[in-house]
């Protein structure tokens, strides 16, 4: 009885076992079809991108109006209508300070470019007598702290070209930068090496505040509004703005052939060109903080956050620019032959 009784014991325990293996077979042939399944459902919602939601250049006026501007400066090899009077230069404290004028519609601005710690400098451009007053709280939001001018500068000889000021800064003095008056242009040096060039293409372009009435700029753009004070949206009510008030100007990263960040985009680690060239985007990049839950890989459209700040590598140096400024921001980067990495910021 008890050898029998264990051989009953054998023979269940042994078609419990196949059981429970035809059972866990069924179970792992159901998770391959689920996991097949959302797979497939997430590659289909990967590609379901509404770009009808997504604000191209092209629908964004400022944005045409600047990349229209640009095109018509590099086509007719145009000069920059900015200039920088020379009297009005002023170097005190640590900080550069002048006046520029938009020959074409007589327009007036101060700058100021501050001589920093830690191998930096700020410009700051704003109208002479806006009409209103701009947003400017963006560096409270965003610095530390206010970043400390140096104390160690100088201003170097230049009777050769009185419209141009040459400054060294720095502990080591190994800074240098270079104030171009006519058009307006600023170089900036490291041990006698161009790094960063504003304005170099002569696309600087600040669009002045202005009565809805006032007549349009003389050309090269029409920057009367295009019609009225709003910019479009996709959803709701359009954007009422002052009127016509952006801020444009290239900036070129010398000897270079790549630029890195502004994030957040899904592209590649160096940034691809938006104007030609190989494997090139159509649009430019995108700085809107968006809260984006479909997107493409590959592709210049705004995500979650925006940081305008782009880096270059040197062999021996690095140059970096922040843009700071909170405004919806589009960037456009051209790769030059001559290993020059130009960034074109509307």
């Amino acid at each position: 009885m008890a050898s029998r009784s264990k051989s009953e014991q054998f023979a269940q325990s042994s078609k419990s076992l196949k059981e429970m293996m035809i059972v866990r077979s069924r179970i792992n042939r159901h998770s391959i079809r689920l996991t097949l399944f959302i797979v497939v459902i997430t590659l289909l919602q990967c590609a379901a991108v509404k770009r009808e939601d997504f604000r191209t250049c092209a629908q964004t006026s400022f944005c045409r109006r600047n990349r229209a501007y640009a095109d018509q400066i590099s086509d007719n090899n145009l000069i920059s209508p900015y200039i920088a009077t020379r009297e009005s230069l002023k170097l005190d404290g640590g900080i550069l300070s002048g006046e520029i004028v938009n020959t074409l519609t007589l327009i007036k601005f101060t700058f100021t470019l501050d001589l920093l710690e830690g191998n930096m400098a700020r410009l700051r451009v704003n109208e002479k007598n806006p009409i209103a007053k701009r947003y400017s709280q963006t560096s409270k939001y965003v610095l530390v702290g206010e970043p400390k001018t140096t104390k160690h500068y100088r201003i170097f000889d230049t009777e050769d070209d009185p419209l141009v000021m040459n400054i060294a800064f720095g502990d080591d003095e190994q800074n240098e930068l270079l104030v171009y008056c006519s058009p307006f242009r600023i170089e900036f040096y490291r041990q006698d090496k161009a790094v960063v060039v504003l304005n170099e293409r002569g696309l600087l372009n600040y669009e002045h505040l202005r009565e809805k009435a006032a007549k349009p700029q003389p050309p090269l753009v029409d920057q009367s509004g295009e019609g009225d004070n709003t910019e479009d949206v996709k959803s709701g009510s359009p954007i009422l703005v002052q009127s016509p008030e952006s801020i444009a100007m290239d900036i070129t990263f010398s000897g270079v052939e790549h630029v890195y960040g502004i994030p957040e985009h899904a592209t590649s680690f160096s940034l691809k060109e938006t104007r030609g060239g190989d494997d090139a985007y159509t649009e430019p990049y995108r700085l809107y903080n968006l809260d984006v839950f479909e997107y493409e890989l590959d592709n210049a459209m705004a995500l979650y956050g925006s940081i305008p700040f782009m880096i270059a590598h040197h062999s021996d140096s690095t140059a970096a620019v922040l843009w700071l400024n909170g405004a919806e921001t589009w960037i456009d980067v051209v790769k030059s032959k001559s290993k020059d990495s130009k960034v074109s910021i509307l």
